[in-house]
């Protein structure tokens, strides 16, 4: 095995990454449930289980830390997001976009949270996130609806309309994960769920008739007995 490159003070480079993987992990949950002004630098250490030192070492400042975390998440949502275009499963390219946007927002629930609560505030960290990262996935977004347009697949619609339909379609059920849970007894993180709404979105929009799906989910929640009428 080859030797870890040390650095000053005898930590590896390895141990700096894993300390550096391990606050950023903490401060996107804290971010993404506190927000940024009831989140501290200090918070973020404890539960990295990490000195405070590290973070002024790896991050110089709070505000530098959460745009790291924005970074990381975007970087993740690309990832996952990668060739959406060019996938042949046999299925309209939005389709595969939302199976793949669905499954990413169940894994990182928190990157829609953090940018709610910075729309909701607005300022320069908005200002700095649409910027960076804003423009080019709708730059992206745009082309995808406009080609499933003139491949028929999605309607003649106003296209910045159908591009917040699509986000919305498949960010709801996890910002507002609790309020689903109380009213209808599911997890939106539930495998089966993720696939029963996929399905729902990607008919949603391509106007796709036919059978209702063979499968469901038992009803629960405050909406039980509504449901069962």
């Amino acid at each position: 095995m080859a030797a870890e490159a040390v650095g000053a003070g005898g930590r590896s480079d390895a141990d700096g990454d894993s300390t550096r993987a391990r606050i950023l992990r903490a401060a996107i949950e804290l971010f993404a449930r506190e927000g940024f002004d009831g989140t501290t630098t200090r918070t973020i250490a404890a539960a990295a289980g990490v000195n405070h030192a590290m973070i002024v070492y790896h991050f110089r400042t709070k505000d530098a830390l959460w745009r790291a975390s924005v970074t990381t998440l975007f970087e993740k949502l690309w990832s996952a997001m990668d060739h959406v275009e060019d996938a042949d499963a046999g299925l309209p390219a939005s389709t595969i976009f939302v199976r793949r946007y669905l499954r990413y927002c169940t894994e990182n629930p928190e990157h829609t949270r953090m940018l709610a609560q910075e729309s909701v505030r607005g300022g320069k960290r908005l200002q700095w996130v649409m910027e960076t990262f804003g423009v080019a996935s709708h730059a992206y977004l745009d082309n995808l609806v406009r080609s499933e347009q003139a491949a028929g697949h999605l309607p003649q619609s106003y296209r910045m309309s159908l591009v917040y339909i699509l986000l919305a379609a498949c960010h709801l059920p996890f910002a507002l994960a609790n309020e689903l849970r109380v009213l209808y007894g599911v997890d939106p993180h539930d495998p089966r769920f993720l696939d029963l709404h996929a399905e729902a979105v990607a008919r949603l929009l391509t106007g796709e008739r036919g059978e209702p799906p063979a499968r469901s989910m038992p009803p629960g929640g405050l909406m039980k007995d509504v449901l069962e009428r």
